[in-house]
């Protein structure tokens, strides 16, 4: 697959701002926003709608949608993807097809990190079957393998990690742990659109592998999402996608996971320029890496050995910084701080298990969950961003945490 960095041209002229009017905001100032939709060029996308329009087939896998999975296939470097109309429908999808109950009908534990959005664990709290079991994250956000084997006991079926701002796990230890007790292993991958490690692409790593396709990832087909992995579960899943139906009969229970043609089209479009989109937040990402050390905000924890980490292809996906406790100001007192210039950066992820009162558990029993969800900020990076967006965050960051 083409590597990103090597295509010189930029998805939109990078001299030119672009900001947000936000629909919420009564004052109808303009923002800039942590990240920007890729969007498809208006004339073309307006001649594939009239022609999925003329042929009076507009979902029930169309001609566009079966087009864009064979394209994610490609791309993505996998023999499969199935596309999911959202990623929470696909991790849903995936959670109630892989993860099995033990016979004793005792829910089965899954261990996730609680460091994440609320999606990767809702069903788990709203189905009986299952049994949330929260580990603690690492200082680099990613889940802590020592923490994962701690909490294996004999009800535990699965294993679901997050690739968080598209840092990938440390596959290695998790899928050890797997396979020695003999768990599925999940990612949510929705950070993680594109990236590799080595050579091996993300959608390969785990038994199966959930990619979101929201408007505000690195590549989007509106809203959707798609799910790669493993053969057999893949072709169940294909089933459960269309209510359980396997032609006219219905073989399984499902729901419906389909994706309409014209966002399938939005995202065959997308695809061809999302190499450029990631150059282009890269240039946002080296920016960033040398003008906050270069302004003496070295109360600002970056995260420079993931970003260029050797023999990764990162997708730029966030730029997240922490706030340290030296700071003259609190995470969100910047954030505050950065409202008040017109930049909308936000706490992700905030609020987590640790620091909600919907989740039964001792906020302290995940010390790094905690400090993580109360001094993390992620700037904005996307496509659009010019050195002069760049040079205004980190003016308003100066002003903030500097006397």
């Amino acid at each position: 697959m083409p590597d990103p960095m090597s295509d010189p041209e930029p998805v939109e002229d990078s001299t030119r701002s672009r900001r947000t009017r936000v629909p919420q905001d009564p004052d109808g100032r303009d923002w800039l926003t942590v990240t920007s939709p890729l969007l498809p060029d208006a004339d073309r996308l307006c001649d594939d709608v009239r022609t999925i329009l003329d042929s009076n087939w507009v979902t029930n896998q169309g001609t566009y949608a079966r087009k864009l999975e064979e394209a994610l296939a490609d791309y993505l470097d996998v023999d499969r993807a199935l596309l999911i109309t959202n990623a929470t429908i696909a991790l849903e999808m995936s959670f109630l097809e892989a993860i099995r109950v033990p016979k004793a009908q005792e829910p089965a534990e899954v261990i996730v990190p609680a460091y994440s959005f609320p999606a990767t664990w809702n069903l788990f709290f709203e189905n009986p079957r299952f049994k949330a079991v929260f580990v603690d994250i690492g200082d680099d956000f990613r889940v802590d393998p020592a923490a994962v084997e701690a909490a294996i006991t004999e009800r535990t079926q699965a294993i679901v990690a997050v690739h968080t701002y598209g840092f990938l796990c440390d596959h290695a230890a998790l899928a050890t742990l797997a396979h020695t007790h003999d768990l599925t292993l999940i990612y949510d991958a929705a950070h993680a659109f594109g990236v590799r490690e080595n050579g091996v692409p993300v959608g390969v790593l785990g038994d199966l592998n959930i990619f979101s396709f929201h408007a505000t990832k690195v590549y989007n087909t509106l809203e959707g999402g798609a799910i790669t992995g493993e053969p057999a579960l893949l072709e169940r899943l294909f089933r459960r996608r269309n209510f359980g139906l396997s032609k006219e009969e219905q073989s399984c229970f499902g729901t419906n996971g389909k994706v309409d043609e014209i966002r399938a089209a939005v995202g065959l479009l997308n695809l061809e320029q999302v190499d450029q989109a990631i150059r282009a937040r890269a240039r946002v990402s080296e920016h960033y890496l040398e003008a906050l050390p270069a302004a003496g905000l070295d109360m600002l924890r970056l995260f420079p050995d993931d970003l260029r980490k050797p023999g990764v292809r990162h997708n730029h996906s966030y730029f997240p910084v922490r706030v340290r406790p030296e700071a003259r100001l609190s995470r969100d007192e910047v954030l505050d701080a950065l409202k008040h210039d017109d930049i909308l950066a936000r706490r992700y992820f905030y609020p987590t298990p640790t620091t909600s009162n919907l989740y039964n558990i001792d906020p302290d029993s995940l010390p790094r969950t905690k400090a993580a969800s109360l001094d993390t900020l992620c700037l904005p990076i996307h496509h659009r961003m010019t050195p002069a967006d760049c040079d205004h965050v980190v003016s308003s960051l100066c002003r903030a945490l500097r006397d």
